[in-house]
């Protein structure tokens, strides 16, 4: 993983409580959606920029 990922500086997942590991899988799958979304509109964008 790249040295300045925040997820690597994260607690043993055996330290959350269920709540935290919720509130932790909710924030990651919010990134992940926000940059899928990143990428989709950069190809968008380029693929109608050549066609």
């Amino acid at each position: 993983m790249s040295p300045d990922c925040d997820y690597c500086e994260r607690r043993d997942p055996n330290e959350y409580s269920i709540g935290e590991l919720i509130h932790e899988i909710s924030l990651w799958a919010r990134d992940l959606k926000e940059h899928h979304i990143t990428i989709l509109e950069e190809i968008t964008r380029e693929w109608r920029e050549t066609h």
